[in-house]
Formats: structure tokens, sequence, C-alpha cells
């Protein structure tokens, strides 16, 4: 298995795992902040959309016009970046526009993988406006970008308990 195969594998593995945790959260419930929380479903969802645009699509192949097409991405930038707050976000965007956008901006996430080369991992990101605080080689992003997720599947699980009141994880994503 190469390099971009096991980043592939990663990638798609850290998606399942966010699909699996939010798949039996109602709709609804995604702009919940349960007692003793400062996030909800919803806040959680739109940044990993921003996050993952960042890290897999802007910072290996620039900007990607149909992206923007179709996300507000700037909007989004203003409501899920660190620093904002999910009780600032509820009503803002619906839950199942964010769901869409998940999956549009996932597609997008593993296009950028299939792009690549071997070769081509070792080289710079693609510059953006602001230096990118982890990572300054594409593999160095793609890998960062895997483990952003999972830490933010993480918060999932958490919501999800309490939500739910249940346990989110099984042995299988």
């Amino acid at each position: 298995m190469n390099a971009i195969s096991l980043l592939k594998q990663q990638t798609l593995s850290a998606h399942k795992w966010t699909h699996k945790l939010i798949k039996d959260i109602p709709l609804d419930r995604w702009e919940d902040i349960p007692e003793g929380s400062i996030t909800n479903v919803s806040w959680q969802i739109g940044h990993l959309i921003i996050s993952e645009h960042y890290n897999n699509v802007l910072s290996i192949r620039g900007k990607v016009p149909v992206i923007f097409e179709k996300i507000p991405l700037r909007t989004y930038v203003g409501l899920f970046t660190m620093g904002t707050q999910a009780s600032q976000i509820v009503g803002e965007i619906k839950p199942s526009l964010l769901l869409e956008n998940l999956h549009f901006i996932q597609d997008q996430s593993l296009q950028s993988l299939d792009e690549l080369s071997v070769d081509s991992l070792d080289e710079p990101i693609v510059p953006t406006k602001r230096e990118h605080p982890i990572a300054n080689t594409k593999v160095g992003v793609l890998s960062w970008n895997v483990q952003h997720i999972l830490w933010h599947c993480g918060q999932l699980a958490s919501l999800k308990r309490a939500l739910l009141n249940r346990p989110s994880f099984s042995s299988k994503p």
C-alpha cells in the first residue's frame, strides 16, 4: 500500500466514523446544546466542513470554484471557526444543508487525494492567506486532517451520549 492509499483509507475511515456518530441524532436535535457543554452537532459539522475544505482541498489543490458555488464558505468561516460560539449559530444554517454540504466536501476531499502522486506528498502546501497552523507539506496537512476529524468525532460522541443518553461507539465504524 502506498502513502496515498493509506491516507485515503484513513480519510474514508474518519468520514465513516463521523457519519456513524451523527446518523442516529435527529436533525431537529443538532442545534441543542446539552447542559454542561458549549457545543452542538451543527457547530461540529460546520467546523468539519470548513476545516476539511482548508486542509484537504485548499491546501492541496487551491481554490475549487464549484465548492464556492455550492457552499457559502465565507459565511461558514464566520460561524464555525475557533472563537465562535455554538449558541450564536442556532437557526443560522439548516442541519439538513450542513449534512448535504458535509457529504459534498468529503467527496471533494477524496478527489484531492485521487489527484495526487506519491512524489507530490512532500511538496509544500498551496499558499493561502494565512499560514497553516500545523503543516507545511501536503502529506502533513492530509495526515493532520484525519487526526482533526477524529478529534471532532470525540466531540460528536460526547454530544450523542448527552443528547440520546446512550453510548456512542461500537467496535466497528
